[in-house]
């Protein structure tokens, strides 16, 4: 009932007011109705001072649209090799929603365009209606960095070591690739993340509170990575190459090129990456007779080295096919090949309080995983007469993935004892299969009034195989008691629909998602069948109310779900060492999430939101203890509820004519509470987050970017992260006549980004410390090549959701 309290509360203070807010927009082409990208449009006030109001770039398809107050102007548009256009005055009245210049034809200049060089460039952050948008491709702190170490940048997201992602403090995000989901287990989209190069991202997208149109799974929001696409005519194409090291190497190359002659479009892309890391690793544990109070009756330390080198082949191709100047069909084949291991030396002793040593293991450890992922998609895009818009997709994907483990542990002799020699190898393979399709409409009834809707599938077969066996007297045997074949199948069948009004001075958007789920775990050592079937609807609204030019209010609600992943549900145990595993657990049901938003943008720069968001059966990871064996496991579980709340604000501003300032300050709160092995859960911290990029334009094509983040002490179920900051910093050299760039970045100068986390709860006292190898240097040349040209026609996609789809194991 307190949502829904909220949510009329809201309603009613937005809708008091009376401001009149009229949208402008068109779309700028040339002579041959192809899309101008990049030109300039500019509002003026049809006044003597002829003052400029507001100004756009028209995005990939020419298209553009801004807001403004009732009154009298005119609209300059401009590109380079075009001659400028100039309207003549228009007048906006009070009860005009809309105003549509339809196309507007540019025609060519005479100027030759041979030398000319495409400079426009967005700003490092962007501040949308439904979402923040960090523009990668313009950080010089991005570059030689995989796409896992660039959402650690981006605004109110946090990774911690095992690649698990919060956005403003709460798990459960969903991460998709050029709008598509990625279907893959949180170990094997890690992987995916780690392998991909920050050269290849255009744009990470964060959205709170997604609209129905996107899929309910990511109770927390989605973050959503654009990969770089190419939209320019003739042949053309970039390549990059660097070189930086930490405690090790670190090294890629890529390659990207692109054909266009206004009707079809060829693309191939590769980039290939080695990423040296080296860690230190210490595990304290203090075990009791009983609850945690008092002396331990035994201490654990453990201290551990690990070298964990990465190698990563990435590679894409495909076409588009304008049949007409509305109809593109498309297709793309993508690719992902590679291999990460660890080499891990751990020493474990084991005391006495006062130091008496009961146990000294040396453990040496090999994983090494392998994994190939292949995937294509053919895509349909239809419009009429720019009101209405059809778009269908195919996508099918096949992931194998392989890895072999081998522990030895040799426990040291007490007094007169012999030897004692532990080896255990696994060999886990896994082949992963997803077949997804859907359809999307959408349409514009009148200038107030807009429709959207669709349907989308997705099949889901993941086959999992553990093989575990032990050395018993100088024989290998099968561990019985580890080895198992898990199968996984799940589908999932969504439709929506969304409509949009805008009164005026109002404007909202409510949305209805409904999605079937059923799924089946069959494990098959035991013959242990789990299988699940429900129907949800996902209710969105989203309020819009301008107050003036300069003022803005929003409110939007959601309902959410967050399903379990394959490898969560998976039982097997993956052993870290002889004394740490994890398993998974096959009866984890969905959590379900109620969230609400309130924000208020002042200038389109200054933005501060309230939020609110309540979680039922919340997932989280648990650990439990077998103290007479001195080994901790790791598992999920549901616990009853998470509530989380709080507020943010976010900052972009133009300091001077050489220095641009984006802040994010979050300020929220995480309260869990449950059932645990006995006992009630009641954790809960106030948590301050702060990120700051700040670019300087030096002179002669230098530029600089310095960036810091700071995390207070959080909580995630039973487990309390300590504080850390980093301060990162980089170099930009203009080359060769803007073609080339030189590029020198140093990311955590002051090695501050720890990784420390502690568990005290009941019997359980832990303390974890990752050393982590986060200060790297890193070089980069990057250079373009190609015709360059400022003409071009679009894909006509209207999106980039039907580019790239990644499932790779990898």
């Amino acid at each position: 009932m307190f949502i829904y309290k909220i949510a009329i509360i809201t309603t009613i203070f937005i809708c008091s007011g009376s401001t009149v807010f009229a949208q402008i927009k068109g779309k700028v082409v040339d002579v041959e109705a192809g899309a101008l990208a990049f030109a300039n449009v500019l509002l003026i006030e049809a006044n003597e001072g002829k003052k400029h109001i507001k100004g756009v770039i028209t995005d990939s398809t020419g298209a553009f649209s801004m807001e403004v107050s009732p009154g009298n102007y005119m609209l300059s548009v401009s590109s380079l090799g075009y001659h400028a256009y100039q309207s003549e005055v228009i007048h906006l009245s009070a009860d005009q929603v809309t105003y549509d210049y339809g196309e507007i034809i540019l025609t060519e200049s005479n100027t030759a365009l041979e030398a000319v060089t495409i400079t426009a460039k967005k700003p490092l952050i962007e501040q949308r209606a439904d979402r923040i948008i960090m523009n990668v491709e313009n950080s010089i702190l991005a570059e030689g960095n995989t796409a896992l170490e660039v959402l650690e940048r981006a605004p109110g997201v946090m990774v911690d070591n095992d690649g698990n992602l919060t956005l403003r403090g709460k798990q459960g995000v969903m991460v998709m690739i050029n709008g598509k989901q990625t279907y893959l287990s949180q170990k094997e989209l890690t992987n995916l993340l780690r392998g991909t190069s920050s050269a290849s991202i255009a744009s990470v997208e964060v959205i709170t509170n997604p609209s129905a149109k996107y899929d309910a799974a990511g109770n927390s929001g989605i973050v959503n990575i654009r990969m770089k696409k190419n939209i320019q005519a003739g042949v053309n194409g970039n390549t990059y190459l660097n070189y930086g090291r930490g405690r090790d190497d670190r090294y890629g190359v890529g390659l990207n090129l692109n054909y266009s002659n206004g009707i079809t479009n060829f693309f191939v892309s590769y980039d290939y990456a080695f990423r040296g890391e080296k860690e230190t690793f210490n595990f304290n544990r203090n075990f009791y007779d009983g609850m945690v109070t008092g002396t331990p009756s035994r201490v654990s330390n453990q201290q551990s080295t690990t070298d964990e080198p990465l190698v990563t082949n990435n590679f894409k191709a495909g076409v588009d096919v304008n049949l007409s100047d509305n109809t593109v069909v498309g297709a793309v084949l993508n690719g992902n090949v590679g291999s990460y291991s660890r080499y891990s030396t751990a020493r474990n002793i084991i005391t006495k309080p006062g130091g008496e040593l009961l146990s000294n293991a040396l453990t040496n450890i090999d994983n090494e995983e392998k994994w190939n992922s292949l995937g294509g998609n053919i895509n349909f895009l239809h419009k009429w007469d720019n009101n209405s818009e059809l778009s269908a997709d195919v996508d099918y994907s096949r992931s194998s993935f392989d890895a072999d483990q081998l522990l030895q542990t040799n426990f040291e002799p007490l007094n007169n004892e012999l030897i004692n020699l532990s080896m255990r190898r696994g060999d886990i393979p896994a082949v992963t299969n997803v077949f997804v399709w859907k359809v999307d409409y959408s349409r514009t009834l009148n200038e107030r009034i807009s429709i959207e809707g669709g349907w989308k599938s997705s099949l889901v077969n993941a086959d999992n195989n553990a093989n575990y066996d032990t050395l018993r007297n100088g024989n290998w045997e099968i561990d019985q008691q580890t080895t198992n074949r898990f199968i996984y199948k799940e589908q999932i069948h969504a439709g929506y629909l969304n409509y949009k009004h805008n009164l005026g001075n109002l404007e909202f958007q409510v949305g209805l998602r409904g999605e079937y789920t059923g799924t089946t775990g069959h494990q098959l050592s035991t013959d242990s069948l789990v299988k699940r079937n429900y129907f949800q609807l996902f209710p969105s609204l989203f309020i819009r109310k301008p107050l003036g030019e300069r003022h803005k209010l929003q409110a939007s609600y959601s309902r959410r779900i967050d399903r379990p992943d394959y490898f969560s549900l998976n039982p097997f145990r993956f052993f870290q060492d002889p004394f740490l595993f994890f398993e998974g657990n096959p009866f984890l049901q969905p959590e379900l999430t109620h969230s609400a938003e309130l924000s208020y943008t002042l200038k389109d720069k200054y933005i501060t939101s309230l939020f609110f968001s309540r979680t039922k059966d919340v997932m989280t990871s648990v650990v439990t203890q077998i103290d007479e064996i001195n080994t901790s496991i790791l598992r999920p579980q549901n616990l009853q509820s998470l509530t989380f709340y709080g507020m943010s604000f976010t900052m972009n501003q133009d300091l001077t004519s050489w220095w641009s300032t984006n802040n994010f300050i979050n300020l929220f709160k995480n309260a869990y509470a449950g059932i645990q092995d006995g006992g009630t859960i009641d954790n809960s911290v106030w948590t301050y987050t702060a990120n700051s990029q700040n670019t300087f334009a030096i002179k002669n094509g230098l530029t600089a970017e310095l960036g810091a983040q700071y995390f207070s002490k959080s909580v995630y179920g039973l487990f309390e992260r300590d504080a850390y900051y980093v301060v990162s910093g980089g170099l930009q050299q203009q080359l060769f006549n803007k073609k080339a760039s030189l590029k020198l970045v140093v990311n955590d100068l002051f090695r501050t980004r720890t990784f420390i986390r502690n568990i005290n709860y009941r019997h359980i006292d832990m303390h974890e410390n990752i050393n982590l190898d986060s200060r790297i240097g890193m070089l980069t040349f990057s250079y373009r090549f190609g015709t360059q040209q400022v003409k071009s026609h679009s894909r006509k996609r209207g999106d980039d959701d039907i580019q790239r789809r990644v499932k790779g194991s990898g």
